[in-house]
């Protein structure tokens, strides 16, 4: 295992800011290996007086360790990290299901023999240091006697021989190697292993391990090369990271076309979980995010950035529910990454509509990962080496991204409408009050609007007005829906984007704050009010609301609609 990693605040700043290399990944590689060995020697004393084998499979992981007979042991497996954590937390057991099957090890030091039942999930072994897994067709017992050099299985389908030469069966038991693959990208180069049929690699995120057949792993290793290509090309450094501390991707299963799922466990460094893309910055974006979950937990286990609060009390844009303080700097270190990416993204690409969608991408994660730290940086939460870490971030972040007015327009939309939903549902609701805002078309209308995509529903004509070039019609537009609809959060909403559209930001700002504490019954019956005085303009609407807000009370109407909205 590598040496302990200078974790000093100039270190942390550096891991925030992105700009650590591979020697620096290495260390925090080691902060992990030696949490595991922490936690599994906790396990190897509760094993041993439980009488359990797996005692002696981890004295034998640590015998090796300590003699240089292994050079890959257990302890880099992400999935026996995950395992340890658990059963150290109480949520899982020692002798569970496969549990064994991750410290046996073809290069452990052992003098005689261990002799295991074990038990499997699934009808197949997995024997990861081994280099793969046994298919016992069907049989979910075997019999398994581990000595130094050599490993023996037998179950009700027959029998196999593993040794360092290679793995010799008879019967219906069938040896599957290990996918890895090695993509090249000038000097830089990613080997991971691709899949696994583990049933422990369900732990890695909340979408379903997709187990690949021929076919759809050569598709799955021609577009992650791809990706990996395009990585090492526009965003270097980014890319040695992610090859330093990625040793596992797992397909996984996406949501829909539309939604790119990427996920990570914060006990198994090394291990990502990626839904198939053709987009190639998507697919990158997402080893990039994920990597950086990746290494702030390893620098959690040797250094405290936060307290231990994990009442769940921020906002964080990528999420509809708040989130407690660790939870929010692993989504501020991921999304400033992210930040970055899309803005390299935009600035390095010759192409109108690339730049269009980066532009519109760094625009939104710029806003939503500068108001994370700065939650963080004002709370109480953090702690000094905390802070030194927020301050790498904010720099990673950099300054607000100067992109074409027309992008700057959906960026702000789409800012406001998701700051104004997720404040609206969390705000104390008193009997009567208004349904929360829910939303609007607007990012549809976006789309259409700004990259010519289809929309997959019906979008409202008032959010085909907003993206639209004529500010002053879509603000008549949306009057005249509000006026129709006095008591819909949503037509309110875009009243006020298109207040904002057209110069009036501080009663648009005004409204906004309203309907994020749901407090617009006061609002509503200034316009019921209107609607009975008559049809009136934007400007008499506009007007009516701001005098309210501001005097507390109603307009005396002087005057009556001048024509139709």
């Amino acid at each position: 295992m590598s040496t302990a990693p200078p974790l000093t605040a100039d270190f942390l700043y550096a891991l925030g800011a992105g700009s650590i290399d591979a020697d620096d990944v290495l260390a925090l590689t080691g902060s992990v290996q030696r949490r595991r060995v922490r936690v599994l020697e906790v396990i190897r004393r509760a094993a041993a007086a439980a009488g359990s084998p797996v005692a002696e499979l981890i004295h034998a992981t640590f015998q090796s360790i300590a003699v240089g007979r292994s050079t890959s042991t257990a302890i880099s497996d992400p999935f026996l990290g995950i395992w340890a954590e658990a059963v150290l937390r109480g949520e899982r057991s020692i002798d569970e299901p496969g549990a064994a099957g991750r410290l046996v090890d073809l290069g452990l030091d052992i003098d005689g023999a261990v002799h295991l039942d074990i038990t499997t999930l699934d009808g197949h072994l997995h024997l990861p240091r081994c280099g793969g897994h046994l298919d016992l067709a069907g049989h979910r017992s075997a019999s398994v006697s581990v000595s130094a050099g050599l490993v023996e299985v037998r179950s009700g389908a027959g029998a196999a021989v593993l040794t360092p030469e290679g793995v010799t069966t008879d019967g219906a038991i069938v040896w599957h190697p290990s996918r890895t693959v090695r993509f090249d990208a000038g000097d830089l180069a990613l080997n991971i292993e691709l899949g696994s049929r583990d049933p422990a690699a369900t732990a890695v995120g909340p979408s379903r391990p997709l187990n690949l057949d021929e076919a759809d792993f050569a598709t799955w290793t021609s577009e992650l090369g791809r990706a990996w290509g395009h990585l090492a090309r526009q965003h270097t450094s980014a890319a040695l990271t992610v090859a330093a501390a990625t040793s596992v991707v797992i397909p996984q299963e996406g949501h829909d076309d539309t939604r790119h799922v990427s996920s990570s466990n914060s006990d198994g460094f090394g291990a990502i979980g990626l839904s198939f893309t053709e987009d190639l910055p998507t697919l990158a974006v997402g080893m990039v995010h994920e990597t950086r979950h990746n290494l702030l937990s390893a620098a959690l286990a040797e250094a405290v950035l936060h307290d231990d609060d994990d009442s769940p009390m921020f906002y964080a844009g990528w999420r509809d529910d708040p989130r407690p303080v660790g939870a929010l700097m692993q989504g501020a270190c991921a999304f400033a990454a992210v930040t970055d990416f899309w803005r390299r993204e935009h600035d390095l690409s010759d192409d109108g509509r690339a730049r269009r969608r980066s532009a519109l991408e760094v625009t939104r994660w710029w806003a939503f990962t500068t108001d994370a730290i700065d939650q963080l940086a004002t709370s109480d939460h953090v702690t000094p080496l905390g802070q030194a870490f927020l301050d790498g971030l904010r720099d990673l972040v950099g300054v607000r991204p100067k992109v074409e007015p027309l992008v700057a327009a959906a960026g702000s939309d789409l800012i406001a409408e998701h700051r104004t939903a997720w404040h609206a549902a969390r705000a104390a609701a008193e009997p009567g009050d208004p349904a929360p805002f829910v939303g609007t078309t607007l990012a549809d209308a976006w789309n259409q609007r700004l990259f010519a995509v289809s929309p997959r529903r019906h979008i409202d004509v008032v959010d085909l007005a907003l993206v639209a070039d004529d500010p002053a019609a879509a603000a008549e537009v949306a009057a005249k829906a509000l006026l129709e609809a006095p008591d819909d959060p949503s037509a309110l909403f875009r009243f006020a984007r298109a207040l904002h559209r057209s110069g009036r930001s501080s009663t648009s700002d005004s409204i906004l704050r309203r309907l994020r504490s749901r407090n617009i019954a006061e609002i509503v019956n200034v316009l019921r009010r209107l609607t009975e005085e008559g049809a009136v303009d934007s400007s008499a609407v506009a007007e009516a609301i701001a005098h309210m807000l501001t005097s507390g009370r109603p307009q005396e109407l002087a005057t009556t609609s001048t024509g139709a909205v």
